[in-house]
């Protein structure tokens, strides 16, 4: 979810991939969260864009000869979206013109129509139509005015945003060259949560790349920027209040100390998910075994906050590329290790690419150069964050997601830093 003052891109809402559309026909349907496509398209790995039923005939096609279409669907975890062209191109000339647009439809309680925000948010938008600037996993995010946005959360309670706030207020005294997130008010109306929150300017570095206002070189430079900031920002004990991944109370309640916090909730996702995960990672109880031990021998012992979950479209930029905020803290939000913010920012930088593992090792050379992390504390965080997020989005595993951390448990290099 983000707060900023432009629509939520296509791109950013695919967590920043490279979607090959070209492989897909009018007719066929790709689950976003599996990438699996009915019917099968070889060679089809990334997660993508479903499409509407076939025409009677033939589309017309555009200047690269795909199919035209107006309009697509994808699933995802708890929504599915609509993605409509507002050009006469197909997806795949649309995407790379950004000229995608999106719009999301929500089921049982998290349905949000244009009538039910403008009331809900009738006493802040003076009476008139909600504006929606994006949705995610959380909740929509509407217009305010000039200076504010409302977030209608899905599934929050007071008592959490209210801590959110808290940790939002703290992260806010920190000296940063970027803005972050404050949440002004906190309201129940309709028995849904509502924040008032600061609107921050700037576009996020996926729209820049999508229309070739910066290159993948200057997006990987200006991630690292953010990284370097946050890992010098030192302790921040409000992170340290907040749950990860959903879970009912903070990483740190049970473990003082971020390795063995990691190592434990490494240990109760594997004794959750270990039948899923025991069928798709290879030597699986020997790995989880050596994960607890590796993660106190790497660890840097820097602490910093730790965002989580880094994507390009989490950062917002000016004209020159420079960051002026960092958007959509709290899905592993918390104090740390920094390195382990590097680790994942690397891996997720392009997870689903053509060029994704060289993308994540020039991102880890970038690392060890300008910040001294070493390539096997890196491999280890990588192997921490996979065993932890594999189940995030289906406890069954069958979504893209699963499957790229199943192939990172299984990747040589990280098995050598996890078994030597």
């Amino acid at each position: 979810m983000r707060s900023g003052s432009d629509e939520v891109p296509l791109h950013q809402r695919m967590r920043d991939t490279s979607v090959r559309l070209r492989h897909l026909t009018p007719g066929d349907r790709l689950d976003l969260t599996s990438g699996r496509t009915d019917p099968p398209i070889s060679r089809m790995q990334d997660p993508g864009i479903g499409r509407t039923p076939a025409a009677p005939h033939p589309p017309p096609r555009c200047r690269d000869d795909h199919p035209r279409i107006a309009a697509a669907t994808a699933t995802f975890p708890r929504y599915t979206a609509t993605f409509v062209s507002s050009v006469s191109m197909c997806p795949a000339c649309a995407l790379s013109a950004s000229n995608l647009s999106y719009r999301c439809e929500t089921s049982g309680m998290n349905r949000l129509t244009d009538d039910d925000a403008t009331r809900i948010l009738k006493r802040w938008i003076d009476g008139n139509g909600a504006r929606l600037l994006g949705t995610g996993m959380e909740g929509a995010v509407y217009e305010v005015d000039q200076n504010r946005i409302a977030k209608i959360w899905f599934a929050q309670s007071g008592a959490s945003l209210q801590q959110l706030r808290l940790f939002y207020d703290a992260l806010s005294a920190k000296s940063f060259r970027f803005e972050t997130p404050r949440i002004h008010e906190v309201h129940r109306v309709e028995d849904r949560c509502i924040t008032i929150e600061k609107r921050l300017a700037g576009t996020n570095v996926s729209n820049h790349l999508e229309t070739g206002r910066t290159g993948f070189e200057e997006a990987r430079s200006t991630l690292v920027d953010v990284l370097a900031e946050l890992a010098g920002s030192g302790r921040l004990p409000a992170a340290r209040t907040l749950p990860v991944m959903g879970e009912s109370v903070p990483l740190h309640d049970v473990a003082e100390d971020f390795p063995d916090a990691l190592a434990d909730l490494a240990e109760r996702r594997l004794a959750r998910f270990r039948r899923t995960l025991d069928a798709a990672v290879e030597e699986l109880d020997k790995k989880a075994a050596a994960l607890r031990g590796r993660l106190r021998e790497v660890d840097s012992r820097r602490r910093s906050v730790i965002h989580g979950d880094l994507i390009l479209g989490n950062i917002l930029v000016d004209e020159d590329i420079a960051p002026i905020a960092v958007l959509d803290w709290g899905f592993f939000t918390t104090e740390g290790d920094p390195a382990f913010d590097a680790a994942v920012a690397a891996s997720i930088f392009d997870m689903y690419g053509d060029a994704a593992l060289d993308t994540e090792l020039g991102l880890y050379a970038q690392l060890e150069e300008r910040l001294g992390y070493t390539r096997e504390s890196l491999l280890v965080y990588r192997a921490a964050y996979s065993l932890i997020t594999a189940n995030a989005y289906d406890a069954d595993g069958n979504d893209g997601h699963f499957a790229w951390c199943a192939a990172a448990l299984n990747r040589p290099d990280v098995v050598d830093a996890l078994l030597g």
